[in-house]
């Protein structure tokens, strides 16, 4: 498998990537780690931080420039009113923020609710969601 991200035990900043790939229908190797594990892997990351996104053995770094990157190559660059790779952005990292909160970032805001619906209706990103660990936020 060509298609490999490394991240984290935890969605995160790594869930737009799988979103989008998922999106892109781009089978991709989800390697996850313990944070055990980080202080060996760290020496071998670009500028020692997660995500990266290795492509045919091509390593790509940080997140949001990983993002623009998948999402030019899907069409979601914004020069509509469909999705964006903002719109798949927001709704991945959603929960983790929820967790992180403590608190429903949705509540009172049914655009948000809505684009959240829409986002997750999208098969490829419905399929990931059902695939993905959920022991995790």
């Amino acid at each position: 498998m060509p298609y490999k991200v490394t991240y984290f035990n935890i969605t995160a900043l790594a869930e737009p990537i799988r979103f989008l790939l998922s999106y892109l229908n781009i089978d991709f190797e989800d390697f996850r780690f313990e944070r055990e594990q980080w202080p060996a892997l760290k020496p071998t990351m670009p500028f020692g931080k997660v995500p990266v996104l290795e492509i045919d053995g091509k390593v790509l770094n940080q997140s949001t420039a990983i993002t623009r990157y998948l999402s030019k190559k899907a069409g979601l660059a914004g020069s509509d009113d469909w999705l964006s790779w903002a719109d798949l952005f927001f709704v991945a990292i959603l929960d983790y923020l929820n967790f992180m909160a403590k608190i429903d970032l949705l509540e009172g805001r049914p655009k948000l609710k809505a684009l959240k619906e829409q986002v997750l209706a999208v098969p490829q990103i419905k399929a990931w969601v059902a695939k993905r660990p959920a022991d995790n936020p």
